[in-house]
């Protein structure tokens, strides 16, 4: 059947392991199709860049109202220049059903720098309002492990963690992991205080995290999410 195609071809369904969530996006497929905006067959291009940005704002309305994660998208200014390089917030998400906070930052080389590493103290956490979670878990790898880059930890290990001969003005982006923010809490801080070193602090941000059952999300919000993340194909 189309829809199922459709479904996998832009988005896995499969994804999403709340059952209410894929129920309810299929749903919306198959309302589309007894409507007419679908029609099983041949669909030209600018019709599948219409459905496939329907769908995405589609499903964030979904996962937002669900409380599945919650993005913020801060892209933060830059610290000042230390070593060669600065630093700012690039995002927030945190994941309802792993209970982790993924906090994105962007590195920016202000000069041709040889060797770029990145690290954070041994007393680095988030604090939102009067709630703190516990010490950073380590820094995110591209297969989801946890990569420990404490600054005791680095200087047992003798290692040092980061990128090679990085240009003037080449951003690089790397994300510490920690508790989940609980739900309606909305204020937001990277505190990286180490006696020994530390990383970078960002305080003052406020993200996207709505009480359960609720949604800061709005159809413009949404609009301008997708016009700011553009893939260059289809207008996402």
């Amino acid at each position: 059947m189309f829809v199922p195609y459709l479904v996998q071809g832009y988005l896995p369904v499969t994804q999403f392991r709340n059952k209410d969530l894929q129920t309810k996006v299929l749903r919306l497929f198959c309302i589309l199709l007894r409507t007419g905006v679908l029609a099983e067959g041949t669909i030209k291009l600018n019709k599948i860049m219409k459905i496939k940005r329907l769908f995405i704002i589609s499903v964030l309305l979904f996962a937002s109202k669900f409380g599945l994660c919650q993005f913020t998208y801060v892209n933060g200014s830059y610290t000042d220049e230390n070593g060669g390089h600065k630093g700012r917030l690039y995002s927030v998400k945190i994941d309802r059903e792993k209970k982790l906070t993924y906090v994105t930052i962007e590195v920016m080389a202000t000069r041709k720098i040889w060797r770029l590493n990145i690290f954070y103290g041994d007393n680095c956490y988030i604090q939102s309002g009067e709630w703190r979670s516990n010490e950073c878990y380590g820094e995110l790898e591209n297969d989801g492990s946890l990569r420990n880059l404490g600054c005791a930890w680095l200087s047992l290990t003798n290692q040092n963690y980061g990128w090679s001969n990085v240009n003037k003005g080449e951003t690089l982006r790397y994300t510490l992991v920690f508790d989940a923010i609980p739900p309606g809490l909305t204020s937001f801080a990277l505190v990286d205080n180490g006696p020994s070193c530390h990383g970078y602090s960002f305080s003052g941000y406020t993200i996207n995290n709505p009480r359960i059952g609720s949604t800061s999300w709005t159809e413009s919000s949404i609009k301008n999410y997708a016009d700011a993340n553009n893939d260059g194909i289809c207008g996402i």
